[in-house]
């Protein structure tokens, strides 16, 4: 069975995948217009597909809150 990985952090995910002793590999996405900013240290799991004998998971970075926001 797989683990519930969906909206977890990227060390969250990949503890509960080796746990489960499932392979995998990690793509990330980026929007394409930078009209939020972004955090790329803080990514999250985004989708989850069944690829032959492994999974692909798909990291996003998370929104940065509105107090992080500086004008330039």
């Amino acid at each position: 069975m797989l683990p519930d990985i969906l909206a977890r952090t990227r060390e969250e995910a990949e503890q509960l995948l080796r746990e489960a002793g499932l392979s995998y590999e990690v793509e990330l996405t980026r929007p394409t217009r930078h009209f939020f900013k972004t955090d790329e240290a803080r990514l999250c799991v985004v989708r989850v597909r069944e690829q032959g004998d492994s999974l692909l998971v798909t990291l996003a970075a998370k929104q940065c809150p509105h107090s992080d926001f500086q004008a330039d």
